[in-house]
């Protein structure tokens, strides 16, 4: 691959980032740890180095980011993320496994890997694989490639790394301008729910304050549906990455707060409300999925929405030439 590192841009050409890695101030996070282990010099303790593991920039490479438009192949490289921090390496060897904890719990955590394996059409059993990445830790971020792929990220120095292309992520943009991004490229965000493609004729000609809709993102490439008829709201997002269904309570709320989207009180949050289940469509993919009904009192709390309204008409419009 000639041109591999951009001078000019500063990035690894070639590779893309999909998610940010923890952006606080590693002072802080060294004092949380001096507080947790109730140590002044953590660093001095077994393990230190595996509690900072995971903390940098995601990247993929261009081979598997064009991959990615697959919605189950995009919700098999997050999980098999979500794998690779729990310490599950997928099919490597056990002298991988062995020497995977040294380095991640005694020494930098560079090269750190795990391999996993892809079905087109689910699990086989004891087939082989239709594909296979590799996920591995390099200076400080984590990089996932195509099995066959030569590892070029090796020669990146520290700080360097691709960056999504011109289309950026759109978390400034919402309704019918940000569903226009995310199907243009889909493999840069989490799967959205088919919802988006409903007609919703109960709808048409309704006030905007009465019925409408909103879409864009929740928070780093983690998009949201909402819904709201006559005050009762329901809002949609993937739960890939989540580890549990249940923390879109915690997501939901919070993050909606901190969007402007909601206020609740004042930005309280209370335990049991609202209400999050987990709904699973056609395709396999698993949403939580939020409901509330609007300016009403519940567990002293009320919630309101702050955020922008759009007419079903305009959903209707986009949908009319939208390729499924």
């Amino acid at each position: 691959m000639s041109g591999l590192v951009n001078g000019e841009k500063n990035w690894m050409e070639g590779y893309f980032r999909i998610q940010q890695g923890d952006k606080r101030d590693p002072k802080e996070v060294y004092k949380n740890l001096q507080q947790g282990y109730g140590h002044e010099h953590p660093e001095r303790v077994n393990g230190f180095q595996g509690l900072l593991f995971g903390r940098g920039d995601v990247f993929v490479s261009k081979t598997v980011l064009e991959k990615m438009t697959r919605t189950h192949y995009k919700v098999f490289v997050y999980e098999s993320l979500g794998d690779f921090y729990k310490e599950k390496y997928g099919d490597v060897s056990a002298e991988t496994i062995e020497q995977n904890g040294m380095s991640r719990w005694l020494g930098s955590g560079d090269y750190v890997m795990g391999r996993y394996g892809y079905f087109q059409g689910g699990y086989r059993g004891m087939q082989q694989f239709d594909e296979v990445i590799r996920i591995r830790k390099w200076r400080g971020n984590i990089w996932i490639t195509c099995d066959e792929e030569a590892d070029m990220f090796l020669l990146a120095k520290e700080g360097e790394g691709g960056d999504r292309t011109d289309e950026k992520l759109a978390a400034d943009k919402e309704g019918v301008d940000f569903l226009t991004v995310l199907r243009s490229h889909p493999e840069y965000y989490l799967p959205m729910t088919s919802l988006q493609y409903k007609a919703f004729p109960e709808y048409e000609g309704r006030s905007i304050k009465d019925c409408f809709w909103n879409a864009g993102i929740l928070v780093d490439n983690r998009p949201y549906f909402a819904i709201c008829s006559e005050k009762h709201l329901e809002v949609y997002t993937s739960t890939v990455g989540m580890g549990s269904w249940r923390q879109g309570e915690w997501i939901f709320l919070r993050t909606m707060i901190e969007k402007g989207l909601v206020t609740a009180d004042g930005g309280q949050y209370r335990q049991r409300y609202p209400h999050v289940r987990p709904v699973t469509e056609e395709d396999g993919c698993e949403y939580c999925y939020m409901w509330i009904d609007l300016d009403t009192q519940v567990l002293s709390q009320t919630i309101r929405w702050k955020g922008k309204m759009f007419s079903f008409n305009d959903l209707k419009k986009l949908n009319a030439h939208a390729k499924y």
